[in-house]
């Protein structure tokens, strides 16, 4: 029984030193003795189709000083797209640039940038090249862009974060080209002058939009999110968010919204079947009906609802 004791603990300790001597240097940045510690503070950039020449910026945090200090990092990119009959394809992993370290020895803050035009530049796909007009590529495409540490002792560290370059083709600027506000089943065109002419959609993500401060005819009255998902078809429907992080729950002048899918009888003015639609062609047309509802128990009680038809510039 004691020679067995000494046999476990011995095969304990050789277990130990065996897992010491071959640790891998990709320890993930947790560990400052060592150096290489860095973190990436853009994980998303939504790319708005017609801006390839535009340099959309990545801001890294680096902390030197804290072991064996960065010489570079290194950045890597992988497009990822589907084929006309929607299946995933990929292209390989390429290098695509280096951030210079090697003069920093105090923790900070680096930025660099990527375009779509140098992103596209060297993206090949079963050795063919990509299409090098954003129109030309499928709704949807993304680069994922990977990172690298270069130690100055040559050691290289990689931690899991990444940042995702994505298109979302129905971001952009849009003219108004109709318009109604409705208040308690009144139209009130008296408002029209209040409207803005052009309005920005932003994408939150490759199928996610958002029309942020001016609603209407009313400034700063709050966000409308929706949804359009894009499966090559002419028509599409929008949807609308009544919740979403890291907003949370959202409103219209401080009141919930209501949408035709949920709420469609207090909708009833703005012609819900014919609207919340993408309409595809030379210039994409998005036709939204919505609204909120204020409820105080006197006659202001009641819904507002929004039609508007925007046709992207």
């Amino acid at each position: 029984m004691k020679k067995y004791k000494i046999f476990i603990l011995l095969t304990i300790l050789c277990s130990v030193f065996i897992f010491s001597c071959n640790k891998s240097d990709n320890f993930n940045g947790l560990n400052g003795k060592e150096g290489g510690l860095y973190e990436v503070n853009t994980s998303a950039i939504i790319y708005n189709l017609g801006t390839q020449d535009s340099a959309y910026k990545i801001e890294l945090k680096y902390f030197q000083g804290t072991g064996g200090n960065i010489k570079k990092i290194d950045i890597y990119q992988q497009f990822f797209t589907t084929d006309t009959a929607n299946n995933d394809i990929n292209s390989d992993v390429k290098f695509l640039k280096s951030v210079d370290l090697s003069t920093f020895t105090q923790p900070g803050f680096v930025n660099t940038s990527v375009s779509f035009n140098e992103l596209a530049a060297t993206t090949t796909i079963n050795g063919d090249s990509i299409p090098k007009a954003d129109t030309s590529l499928r709704s949807g495409f993304y680069w994922m862009l990977y990172y690298k540490a270069v130690l100055e002792d040559g050691r290289e560290v990689t931690i899991d974060k990444n940042t995702i370059f994505v298109n979302a083709k129905f971001a952009g600027r849009y003219t108004v080209f109709k318009k109604e506000y409705y208040r308690i089943d009144v139209l009130r065109d008296d408002l029209d002058g209040s409207w803005q002419s052009v309005i920005n959609v932003s994408a939150l993500n490759a199928t996610t939009y958002i029309i942020d401060g001016h609603i209407g005819p009313f400034p700063g009255a709050g966000r409308v999110i929706f949804s359009i998902v894009d499966d090559g078809s002419d028509i599409l429907p929008i949807s609308y968010f009544k919740t979403y992080e890291p907003f949370g729950s959202l409103t219209i002048n401080g009141q919930p919204p209501i949408n035709c899918s949920e709420n469609a009888a207090f909708l009833s003015d703005v012609d819900c079947p014919n609207s919340n639609v993408v309409i595809r062609g030379v210039k994409d047309t998005l036709v939204m009906s919505f609204g909120y509802y204020t409820d105080n128990a006197g006659a202001n009680t009641g819904p507002r609802q929004f039609y508007q038809k925007l046709v992207k510039i």
